[in-house]
C-alpha cells in the first residue's frame, strides 16, 4: 500500500505541475491537488478498512497524509518557479529579445510555437529598454491579464503600482493585472512614492 501512497502522491504532483498558469491562482490548483488527495485517502482507507487490513491501513494513512500535504505544497511553493529554473532556454530567448528593443515603449511579437517555462504558444513577447531597467512580458495570447516577465532591474520601478506580482526565480516573475485584489501567492507592488 506505501507503493499506492507514493504513485498517487507523484500523480498529485504532476496534477499540480499541469494546472499552473502564470499570474493565474494558485487557490484552484491546490484546491484541485486536496481533493484528489482527499479522495484517495477516503476510497483506500474505506477499502483496507473491508478488508480489514488495520496496519496497512494506519500505513496507508500516514503515507496518503504526507504525500497529499507535500504535493498541495509542491503545487502552491515550487511547480511554477520550477518550471521555469527547468527551461534553459527562457532566459536566452529573453536577453535575445532585448537586442535592439525600444527604449520608449515596447515591440511586440507573437510566438506561434514553442513554449516559454509553463506557457505554451501561442503567446506574445513584448520587449523594451525603459529607464527603470529592460524587461520583457510574456502573455497567452487568449489573456493579456496574466503572464510572466523578465526583469533586469527592479520589479517595483517596472510594475509598481500596476500588476499583482509573485518572484518566481532568478530573474522572472509571474504577473496579473488585477489591482490590488491579487491572487493567493501574489502581493500587490506599490509604485514609486507610494
Amino acid at each position: 500500500m506505501l507503493a499506492v501512497a507514493i504513485l498517487v502522491g507523484l500523480v498529485e504532483g504532476l496534477v499540480g505541475w499541469e494546472l499552473q498558469s502564470p499570474g493565474g491562482s494558485l487557490a484552484i490548483p491546490c484546491l484541485k491537488v486536496g481533493v484528489i488527495a482527499v479522495s484517495v485517502l477516503l476510497v483506500g482507507t474505506w477499502l483496507l478498512g473491508r478488508l480489514e487490513q488495520k496496519r496497512a491501513c494506519r500505513a496507508f494513512v500516514a503515507a496518503s497524509v504526507c504525500f497529499g500535504v507535500v504535493a498541495v505544497w509542491w503545487t502552491y511553493a515550487f511547480a511554477l518557479p520550477a518550471a521555469m529554473a527547468w527551461d534553459a532556454g527562457a532566459t536566452p530567448m529573453a536577453t535575445s529579445s532585448l537586442i535592439g528593443a525600444p527604449a520608449n515603449g515596447s515591440r511586440c511579437t507573437t510566438i506561434n510555437s514553442g513554449s516559454i517555462g509553463p506557457m505554451q504558444a501561442p503567446f506574445t513577447q513584448c520587449a523594451s529598454n525603459a529607464s527603470t531597467g529592460p524587461v520583457v512580458f510574456y502573455g497567452a495570447v487568449s489573456n493579456q491579464d496574466e503572464g510572466l516577465a523578465f526583469v533586469e532591474g527592479s520589479m517595483r520601478d517596472t510594475l509598481g503600482g500596476y500588476a499583482c506580482v509573485r518572484h518566481l526565480v532568478g530573474e522572472w516573475w509571474a504577473w496579473q493585472n488585477a489591482g490590488t485584489n491579487c491572487h493567493l501567492g501574489y502581493n500587490f507592488v506599490p509604485g514609486p512614492g507610494f
